[in-house]
């Protein structure tokens, strides 16, 4: 009979030895990477698993506390609710039970059985455009797809991925390249400070929501628990460095993670650089893709046009949700939304998920 288990963070090596069974995985499914999760605060990391001999599907999850929301003080302190680390998360599984459908019909009941004993209220995921395991979960839940993300296919001919590069992107490249701009890989770091400031900067030119502000701390911890995986690449024109980005490596896929840049030196296309750099990186180390992600938001905006000039190789970004107690879900809603009303003259946004986190 299968079973459904919890591994805690903690057991690194079990987790580490369970992916290593699974089909395909990403840097989002990583016991390091969710540990860093729980160290800032996001939740207690954890990963259920469903087996049945070889036959293996996980998932990987942050569980959080509800009484920290403010008003939702009074809520009882065994309530709580699940979402997923920054990034393209969701489940994995071994190859021989992708298309078992009996099998992954099975772990949804499992794991909403486990969820309602835990007392969890809803549960929320994004889920891997690249590794496509919305298919895993479309008996369960609701599945919302948003929009697009990009990859270049460093499979084929490393003349022709360049080739593949929308004209305007080649022709920016090569400018900028005469105008007397670089970039490489930081391999010390030395320039992780001036990183930081465009980083920064970046995300409150674009205003971005506060998540996105990780400390010093969370950097240091990446380079530190990931390694090898994590590079730093920069642009630099003359002394400055004008944009860079932090790629990590796994299992084949390269993930475009966290960038800025300067805004002085956008007609030179630093940006462009940077990316052009981590592509030659990723046909040295042999990988696969190099996956740039979508826009904000999922939008077809400015920066999802920037990426999509690099390859027409395109993914479908989904997310995934589940009310698992509706009477509880609808009695947080209303204290949520009687507290914003009160408090900041605001209502929940129905859009966002869970409802009673919004505002």
């Amino acid at each position: 009979m299968p079973e459904l288990y919890t591994l805690d963070v903690e057991q690194q090596t079990e987790w580490r030895e369970l992916l290593s069974f699974v089909y395909q995985y990403d840097v989002y499914h990583l016991p390091e990477y969710h540990e860093l999760a729980q160290s800032q605060g996001e939740g207690k990391a954890a990963m259920w698993v469903y087996q049945e001999k070889d036959c293996i599907i996980a998932w990987p999850f942050l569980l959080r506390s509800l009484n920290r929301i403010n008003g939702l003080e009074h809520v009882a302190p065994e309530f709580k609710d699940i979402t997923s680390v920054y990034g393209y998360a969701g489940p994995v599984c071994s190859s021989n039970a992708r298309n078992n459908i009996e099998f992954l019909r099975d772990f949804g009941g499992a794991i909403i059985e486990a969820a309602q004993e835990m007392k969890i209220v809803s549960m929320f995921s994004r889920l891997n455009p690249i590794l496509r395991n919305n298919e895993l979960v479309e008996n369960v839940g609701e599945i919302v797809a948003l929009g697009e993300t990009v990859s270049i296919d460093l499979g084929v001919n490393e003349k022709d991925q360049f080739s593949n590069y929308r004209k305007s992107h080649r022709y920016e490249i090569k400018r900028a390249y005469k105008e007397g701009m670089t970039a490489y890989i930081d391999h010390t770091w030395n320039a992780f400070d001036d990183f930081l400031k465009l980083y920064y900067a970046t995300m409150k030119r674009v205003e971005a929501e506060s998540t996105y502000f990780w400390d010093v701390q969370y950097f240091e911890r990446l380079r530190k628990d990931l390694g090898e995986n994590v590079k730093l690449i920069v642009a630099e024109c003359g002394s400055v460095i004008c944009s860079g980005a932090i790629f990590i490596h796994t299992n084949g896929i390269i993930q475009y993670h966290l960038s800025g840049s300067h805004p002085k030196y956008a007609k030179l296309a630093p940006s462009k650089l940077v990316i052009e750099e981590a592509r030659h990186w990723g046909n040295a180390i042999h990988a696969k893709l190099l996956h740039l992600g979508g826009g904000v938001n999922s939008k077809e905006d400015s920066l999802f046009k920037m990426k999509s000039g690099f390859c027409s190789l395109r993914h479908r970004f989904y997310i995934w949700k589940y009310v698992v107690l509706p009477d509880v879900y609808y009695e947080l809603e209303k204290a949520r939304n009687n507290w914003l009303i009160e408090n900041k003259n605001l209502s929940i946004r129905s859009e966002f998920f869970p409802s009673y986190r919004s505002g």
